[in-house]
C-alpha cells in the first residue's frame, strides 16, 4: 500500500504538527482571558485589568505570528509534495513494468486534474482532521468546567449534524463517481477530436456525434450533484450547528441577565461556540470530500504500488527467441512461432506487413510488452537486459536537450536521434524504421553509424520497410 503521507519529510512532519498544537492552544486560550478581562473591569480590579490587557495582547501577536508560521510551513508540506509526487511519476514513467498501461491521457490527469484535486489529502487535511477533533473535545471540556448545562445543551446538536454527514456521504460519492466518469468522457471526446481534425474538418461523413450530447450528461449529473450538496449542507449540517450556536447565546444570555453567569462567561460561551465552527465544519465535509477525492487517490496509489522493470546490466552476448510469437488483443498469434538467436557481429533486419507484430517483437525484447508465447533468453537467462540501446520509430528530440534541434525537420530529428544514441557503448542497438523522414544522402551516413557498430562486434537488429537498408543486413527475417 502506497502511503501518500510519505510525499512530506518527517522532520516537515514533526514541525508543522508542533507548530498546529501551538497555534490551536494559543487560539483556545483566547477567549478565557478575554473571559477574565471582562469580569476584572465588572470587578474594577485595575491590577488584574492590567495584567490581562497585557497577556491578551501578547497572545493576540503569537497568534498572528503563529499563524504565519503555519501558513509558511503549508507551503513548505505543498512545495514537498509536488515535489516529491513529480519525482514518484517521473520513477514510473522511466521505468513501469509492461504491464502498467500509462497513456497520455492518464498523464495528464496525473499531472493536472488529479493532483489539484487530491494533493491537501496528502498529510494537511489528515493533521486537520485530528486537530478538529482534538479542538472539539478540548472546547467541550473548557465549556463543562464553565457551565456544565450549557454546555450539554451544546454537546446534543452536534450529533445530529455528524448524521446528517453520514446519511448523505454515500450520495455525494454516486455523484462524484458519475461526475468523474463523465467529465472524463468529455476529455476523451476532444483528444478523438484532435486526432481526427484533419480528416473530419473536409468529411461529410463524420466518426464523431456532437459534443452536446456528452455535455448535457455532464451539466445534468454536475447540477443533481451540486443540488444534494447544498441541501445536505444548508437543510442539515449548517442549520443544525447554527441552530445549536443560537440556542447556546440565547440560553446563556438569560443566565446572565439573571445573574447567574458574569458577562464575561456569556462572552466565553459565544466565542467557543463560534470556534466550534470550523472543526465542526471541517469534519462535516471531510467526509464528503474524502468521498469525492477517493476514486482518484485510489486510481492514483494503484499506479505508485505498480512494479518498476527490473533489469540487469550484463554484457548482452546473445538473445535468443523460443516458439515465440507475439498475442494480439484476443490472445490469438500474429505469426507463426519462430525460433532466432541473435548475435554479436550480425545485422538482422526483421521485415513484414504492418501490423504483423515486428515492433511488438521489439518491445518484448526490451521487457516493455507481455502479450507474446515463448520465451527470450538474454545469454540463456530469462532475466531481462539493460545493455541495450533502443531507438524508436518517432522522429523525437526533447525540447529539455536541445530546443532548437527540437524544431527542426522530422529528417533532422530523426538523423540527430540516431547519433545521439549510438553514441553510447551497449551490447546490443535496436533500431526501429531508422530512414524514416531521412533523404538518399544521410542514409548513407546513418549506414556508417551502424557500420562503426558492427566493427565493435555488437549486435544489431532493424525493423524496416525500406529495401536500401537490404545491403546492411547479414540477416533478414521475414515474419
Amino acid at each position: 500500500m502506497f502511503r501518500f503521507s510519505s510525499l512530506t519529510s518527517n522532520k516537515t512532519k514533526i514541525i508543522y504538527i508542533m507548530t498546529y498544537i501551538i497555534y490551536e492552544g494559543l487560539y483556545l486560550l483566547n477567549p478565557i482571558l478575554i473571559m477574565n478581562f471582562i469580569n476584572n473591569i465588572i470587578a474594577k480590579n485595575l491590577h488584574q485589568i492590567i495584567i490581562y490587557i497585557i497577556l491578551t495582547i501578547a497572545n493576540f501577536f503569537l497568534i498572528q505570528i503563529g499563524g504565519f508560521f503555519l501558513a509558511c510551513l503549508v507551503g513548505k508540506v505543498e512545495n514537498e509534495n509536488y515535489e516529491n509526487y513529480f519525482k514518484k511519476l517521473d520513477m514510473l514513467v522511466a521505468n513501469y513494468d509492461a504491464t502498467t498501461d500509462i497513456s497520455n491521457d492518464k498523464l495528464s490527469q496525473l499531472m493536472g486534474e488529479y493532483y489539484e484535486k487530491t494533493n491537501t489529502f496528502f498529510f494537511i487535511k489528515k493533521v486537520e482532521l485530528i486537530f478538529s477533533v482534538i479542538t472539539i473535545i478540548s472546547i467541550f471540556v473548557l465549556m463543562f468546567l464553565i457551565n456544565m448545562m450549557i454546555a450539554t445543551i451544546l454537546l446534543i446538536f452536534i450529533p445530529f449534524s455528524f448524521w446528517a454527514s453520514k446519511k448523505f456521504e454515500k450520495k455525494i460519492y454516486k455523484y462524484a463517481e458519475a461526475n468523474k466518469g463523465n467529465s472524463d468522457t468529455v476529455k476523451k471526446y476532444i483528444f478523438d477530436e484532435y486526432r481526427l481534425s484533419k480528416e473530419e474538418r473536409f468529411s461529410t461523413l463524420k466518426q464523431l456525434p456532437s459534443i452536446k450530447k456528452y455535455l448535457d450528461k455532464y451539466k445534468r449529473g454536475y447540477a443533481k450533484s451540486v443540488k444534494e450538496k447544498s441541501k445536505y449542507l444548508y437543510f442539515y449540517s449548517y442549520a443544525f450547528l447554527n441552530l445549536a450556536i443560537l440556542a447556546v447565546i440565547l440560553i446563556a444570555g438569560i443566565l446572565t441577565y439573571k445573574d447567574i453567569l458574569l458577562i464575561g462567561t456569556l462572552f466565553v460561551f459565544q466565542n467557543y461556540t463560534s470556534q466550534l465552527w470550523n472543526p465542526v465544519e471541517f469534519l462535516m465535509t471531510y467526509t464528503s470530500d474524502y468521498k469525492e477525492a477517493r476514486p482518484i487517490l485510489k486510481e492514483i496509489e494503484e499506479l505508485f504500488i505498480k512494479p518498476y522493470a527490473i533489469y540487469n546490466d550484463v554484457i548482452i552476448d546473445n538473445i535468443r527467441l523460443e516458439n515465440f510469437t507475439i498475442l494480439d488483443v484476443n490472445n490469438k498469434p500474429l505469426f507463426s512461432p519462430i525460433n532466432i538467436e541473435f548475435k554479436k557481429g550480425e545485422i538482422y533486419l526483421i521485415k513484414g506487413r504492418n501490423g504483423i507484430g515486428k515492433t511488438s517483437m521489439i518491445e518484448a525484447i526490451l521487457g516493455l510488452n507481455k502479450r507474446y508465447s515463448g520465451n527470450i533468453y538474454f545469454n540463456d537467462s530469462l532475466e531481462h537486459s539493460n545493455n541495450i540501446v533502443y531507438i524508436s520509430a518517432d522522429a523525437y528530440i526533447s525540447k529539455f536537450y536541445d530546443e532548437e534541434k527540437s524544431l527542426g525537420l522530422s529528417g533532422q530529428k530523426k538523423l540527430e536521434q540516431i547519433k545521439f544514441y549510438l553514441n553510447q557503448n551497449k551490447s546490443v542497438y535496436i533500431l526501429d524504421e531508422p530512414t524514416n523522414f531521412i533523404d538518399i544522402n544521410h542514409k548513407e551516413e546513418i549506414i556508417r553509424l551502424i557500420n562503426e557498430k558492427i566493427n565493435e562486434d555488437k549486435i544489431i537488429i532493424i525493423i524496416s520497410h525500406d529495401s536500401y537498408l537490404d545491403k546492411l543486413s547479414t540477416k533478414i527475417i521475414e515474419l
